[in-house]
This record gives structure tokens, C-alpha cells and sequence, in this order.
């Protein structure tokens, strides 16, 4: 009888699996013994739920994106866990508002997380949300210069392609850039196949862009692509020429909207480069 009992009690404290854990069997949240070290931040086991799931499970409940909004920056190790169970298109589900779990995560401002589903896979970077933007759009949208940096210079991504993806509004990362102060982040996107001459519905450059919002920096850079381009059919001084004489939809020039907005330093740039300063809107 004895032996039976023992055996029993070995059973009852024997280690617990995921295929035999049932609720209540994590560890309680005061021992700090069974704290996990995750990304710098301490996250409790029971927060890096150890459940078995399926990947229709996972894609059907929107739980990547569950992980995101209820843990907030602490989601690392439970977005860890959900991922090695997912394929691709789980990964590429959007939410009701049109989000992919990748573009809610850079969106919140939780790099870490996004940074692990990147690393997962450079694909993920490509896919859009309901208004046509990639995650790339995003994180110049949403000032995440750090993360975006890795990206652009990781040489495993990006192409030219993704660069000059426009959104519903037309827009590039590069427009983006431009608009946003993002000098830094436009050097690389334009170091990277980014096109300087993209134009938006409306015909807009990201040069009108940068001399609307007097982006100094930003107009140099962006001149410095078109002049360095390559391209055997027209000149350097041709293709600056017809760039900032580029006229909007609505009739503007790159000099018009500097001179508009009192711009004088861009005016300038602008003039040197032999621009048409007898054009009227």
C-alpha cells in the first residue's frame, strides 16, 4: 500500500507539461525566483501562456493582435510563444480596422515585439493594411526611426519595390520622409532605390513636399538623387531642370510653395538650380 502511494504522489507532483497543464498550476506572481527575464523587462511565466495551439486557432481569434492590445509592452514572450505556432498568412490577418498584428505593434510604439515579427520573416514587411500601407509607411508615420533604421539597413531588405509602394493616398516612404522632417530616414530610402521623382494623384514630388514644409535638408538630398541618377537619355542639368519645374495639379511649383510659406534658404536652393522664377500659379 505503501508503494502505491508513493507512486500516486509522484504522479501528482511530477513536472507539468504543456500537454497536462490545467489553470491554476502557474506558478503565483509573488516569487520572484520564477521571474523571467525578457527584453530587459521582468514578465511573470503565467503571462507566457505555455498552451499548445493551432495555427486556425491563433488566425480565426485574432489572438496575436489580443497579445499586443492586453499586454501592452510586456506581449514579447507570449507573441514569442503564439509565433511558433503561426504560418504566414496568420501573420498577415488583419483586425477589424485593417491591421496586421506587425503594423499594431509598431502603431503602440512596441518595438521589441515588432522587431520579433520581423525577424520571423523579412516578407511580413511587405504586406499593407486597409488604406495600402506597409509597415514601412508606419514607422515614419509613427516616428519609429530606430526600428525603421535596422530595417533600411539590414541588405536582406528593402527593395526598390517596397520603397516606392504608394498607399491609397499615393504616397511613398519617400513622400512620407520628405513631409515628416525625416532627413536621415530619406537619405537611406534614397541610398536604397527610394525614387526622388514619385509622384502622388495630385503630381506632388516629394521635393513640393520638403519645399512646403521648408525641409532644407530634405530639398538637398533630394536634388542630390536626381542629379546623381542614372539615366543615358537625358542630362544631369536636364533633369534637375525639369524636376523643380515640376507643376502640381493645381499649377505649383517646388519654388512656388517655398516662396509661399516665406521659405528664403530653400528659395534659394532652389534658384541655383535654374528653376523658371517666372512662373505663375
Amino acid at each position: 500500500m505503501r508503494r502505491k502511494e508513493n507512486r500516486s504522489q509522484d504522479v501528482e507532483m511530477g513536472e507539468r507539461t504543456p500537454l497536462n497543464r490545467h489553470p491554476g498550476d502557474d506558478p503565483q506572481p509573488n516569487s520572484p525566483s520564477q521571474e523571467t527575464e525578457i527584453t530587459g523587462e521582468t514578465i511573470q511565466p503565467q503571462q507566457l501562456n505555455s498552451r499548445i495551439y493551432t495555427d486556425d486557432e491563433i488566425r480565426e481569434n485574432l489572438l496575436l493582435h489580443e497579445a499586443v492590445i492586453e499586454h501592452g509592452k510586456r506581449a514579447y514572450g507570449r507573441l514569442k510563444h503564439l509565433l511558433s505556432f503561426t504560418t504566414v498568412q496568420t501573420v498577415f490577418k488583419k483586425d477589424r480596422s485593417g491591421k496586421t498584428v506587425l503594423q499594431l505593434t509598431i502603431e503602440k510604439e512596441y518595438d521589441d515585439c515588432a522587431k520579433l515579427i520581423i525577424d520571423r520573416s523579412r516578407a511580413w514587411l511587405a504586406q499593407e493594411d486597409g488604406n495600402i500601407e506597409t509597415p514601412l509607411h508606419h514607422m515614419i508615420k509613427y516616428d519609429r526611426t530606430k526600428l525603421l533604421k535596422k530595417c533600411l539597413l539590414d541588405k536582406s531588405f528593402p527593395t526598390s519595390e517596397l520603397i516606392n509602394r504608394k498607399n491609397k493616398e499615393s504616397l511613398t516612404a519617400v513622400h512620407y520622409a520628405a513631409e515628416n522632417k525625416k532627413h536621415e530616414i530619406l537619405a537611406i530610402l534614397l541610398q536604397n532605390g527610394g525614387d526622388p521623382q514619385a509622384l502622388t494623384n495630385d503630381s506632388f514630388t516629394p521635393l513640393h513636399f520638403a519645399s512646403k514644409n521648408g525641409l532644407e535638408k530634405c530639398v538637398a538630398l533630394l536634388l542630390d538623387a536626381v542629379r546623381s541618377m542614372n539615366d543615358p537619355q537625358t542630362s544631369k542639368h536636364e533633369r534637375t531642370k525639369a524636376y523643380v519645374n515640376s507643376l502640381t495639379s493645381t499649377g505649383h511649383t517646388a519654388l512656388m510653395f517655398a516662396a509661399r510659406e516665406g521659405f528664403r534658404d530653400i528659395c534659394i536652393q532652389l534658384k541655383d538650380t535654374e528653376v523658371n522664377i517666372q512662373c505663375k500659379d
